[in-house]
């Protein structure tokens, strides 16, 4: 599947399970449930839920279960492809935003006080800015050109605008991974002040906005008008 959000098999025994890395990085909430369960996803990011489980002393299945249960789509989510539009663009764009430009501020701040402690995030504002840069000219696309002629009531085929957006969700996701990994699964060391707490949550809540946003495109917007070539 070309798009960012692949769903969790719910087969233990499929040949080609997704690894505990891969879920992390696609699967919005997941990354919580993952280390509220010890599992320490990017230390552990080759294995299967399956072998993560069993060295952790996990019930496999279980675990499966919950991951699974995140693959549902947000109840909230309108029907009509207009107010859907309209709901990813409140909900999901102008937050992204907005919580972007506070959580490089933050950054920042962190890199300057902290840089010489050994488990500084040296080097994340900068990567913030990349994926800030990135996020804003994929929505900005979005908004010019795909999203008006969804909202137009267009009935032909937006696969070439579409094919795109897929393609770019792919690159978010990855950024999302390397969050993961250069916060440590966003895991502050016990002596973090306040505000390095404050940005590894705000980073937490991003990853799981942005992962949930581009699951809501991919499998709801998306497939209404990819239809036909």
């Amino acid at each position: 599947m070309s798009s960012a959000h692949k769903p969790c098999d719910p087969n233990p025994r499929a040949r080609n399970p997704m690894t505990i890395g891969d879920i992390a990085a696609t699967v919005s909430g997941a990354a919580r449930v993952l280390s509220k369960s010890g599992i320490n996803y990017c230390a552990m990011a080759d294995m299967s839920v399956e072998e993560a489980a069993q060295t952790h002393g996990i019930d496999h299945e279980a675990l499966q279960r919950e991951l699974t249960r995140l693959e549902k789509t947000p109840s909230s989510m309108p029907e009509d492809s207009g107010e859907l539009v309209n709901f990813i663009i409140s909900h999901y764009h102008e937050t992204h935003r907005k919580e972007l430009r506070e959580l490089v501020g933050l950054a920042w701040h962190v890199e300057t006080v902290h840089h010489e402690h050994q488990a500084a995030p040296n080097g994340l504002a900068s990567f913030l800015e990349k994926i800030q840069g990135d996020l804003e000219d994929h929505m900005h696309k979005e908004e010019s050109i795909l999203f008006p002629s969804i909202c137009s009531g267009y009935r032909g085929s937006l696969f070439g605008p579409i094919f795109v957006m897929r393609h770019e969700h792919d690159d978010h996701a990855k950024s999302v991974r390397e969050l993961q990994i250069l916060t440590a699964g966003f895991t502050t060391p016990e002596d973090a002040c306040g505000t390095w707490q404050t940005l590894y949550d705000g980073l937490e809540k991003l990853t799981s906005d942005l992962l949930e946003h581009i699951y809501v495109e991919n499998n709801v917007l998306f497939p209404r008008f990819e239809a036909t070539r």
